[in-house]
């Protein structure tokens, strides 16, 4: 399962319906891949799909709420970095720099023409 899947999974989990607008904001994912993936989440009975007044909303299955539980559990946020690796801050604190300095920036020294 891809991790657009299990974004999806995890907006909808705990909750009796969303509406598209909900999962665009909560994910940040475009309506496009939220529908492709939404499709994929029905094609294997994870999801409910229905539409009301010309509105779509989505709902888990009871399987999609256990899968979304195993979701939230296998990997961060979209968007959100884990721990940076020994080996990674290694490199960066020998090469005299910190985590999260750009090249060029103001952490190489540079004060930025202040």
């Amino acid at each position: 399962m891809g991790d657009v899947e299990k974004a999806v999974l995890r907006a909808l989990r705990g909750k009796t319906t969303v509406h598209m607008r909900e999962l665009v904001r909560e994910t940040g994912i475009s309506v496009g891949r939220i529908l492709r993936a939404i499709d994929e989440l029905e094609k294997r009975g994870l999801i409910r799909s229905f539409r009301h007044g010309g509105y779509s909303f989505f709902s888990l299955t009871e399987e999609g709420e256990r899968e979304a539980s195993r979701a939230e559990v296998s990997i961060p946020p979209l968007g959100v970095r884990g721990p940076q690796s020994r080996e990674e801050a290694g490199e960066s604190a020998e090469a005299g720099e910190q985590p999260g300095d750009v090249e060029g920036g103001l952490g190489d020294g540079d004060s930025g023409g202040l």
